[in-house]
């Protein structure tokens, strides 16, 4: 892997020191397969999600340090010395575990509604998008949009927004649908990325998974009096930009 301390090493280690790969899941705050099933993914070119050069995430190692001070206390200081040798010994960790699937991603772009572009995108998910939070009972975090393939322009802007490459990410399927009692094909086309951090500021901005669970403006503009000041303007240009 090319580095002085690499992932497996780290599990290893904590394992040795915490009593064996599931007691040490567990003690790290996930569940009793996770070591196992990383040191598969790392080593086994049959595993579904090969990958022989996977690093955690600093927020995953930054839950190891909370929930190993949280239930070790001083008895945890040398995995703490361990993880933090493997910070020093991987430079460009990601932030977020599911930054590896596509790092191009510009992760935190809803975290704030600063400008009239990210109000349009976000008017743009509210009408046409979804979120998958759970698969198979996992934390999944998935973000998607579908349109039809007429408005594949439109999709590939949305993409250059988020800085995701649309000839990478953008695919095509057909749908097939009932109408009048007749069954017809619908070009469409669709993407989706999963990511945590998106997620989790779209359902802080309002956004629910569904469109029948969508009642209300966004968070941010809820608060558009009727009196107009410069503050009022601002917010109103904004309003206007989410519902186009």
């Amino acid at each position: 892997m090319g580095s002085e301390y690499n992932t497996l090493q780290l599990i290893s280690d904590l394992s040795n020191r915490l009593g064996g790969l599931s007691q040490a899941s567990k003690l790290l705050g996930y569940g009793k397969t996770y070591l196992s099933d990383l040191k598969q993914r790392i080593t086994n070119p049959n595993v579904r999600g090969y990958n022989p050069n996977y690093l955690f995430s600093l927020n995953n190692l930054n839950i190891f340090k909370k929930c190993i001070e949280s239930k070790l206390g001083d008895k945890g200081n040398y995995c703490l010395f361990l993880i933090n040798k493997y910070i020093e010994s991987n430079e460009n960790l990601k932030q977020y575990s599911n930054e590896q699937f596509d790092s191009n991603l510009n992760f935190n772009y809803f975290y704030r509604i600063n400008t009239l572009e990210k109000a349009y995108w976000l008017g743009f998910l509210f009408a046409d998008g979804s979120i998958k939070m759970k698969n198979r009972q996992k934390p999944w975090y998935r973000i998607s949009l579908e349109l039809s393939v007429k408005d594949r322009l439109h999709l590939q802007k949305f993409c250059k927004a988020l800085s995701l490459n649309p000839t990478e990410v953008i695919k095509e399927r057909t749908r097939y649908k009932k109408y009048k009692d007749e069954i017809r094909k619908y070009p469409m086309v669709y993407v989706y990325f999963r990511c945590k951090p998106m997620v989790k500021d779209l359902l802080n901005l309002g956004f629910s998974g569904s469109k029948s669970e969508r009642k209300y403006l966004p968070i941010p503009f809820q608060k558009v009096d009727v009196n107009i000041n410069k503050t009022q303007y601002i917010r109103r240009l904004f309003l206007v930009a989410w519902l186009l």
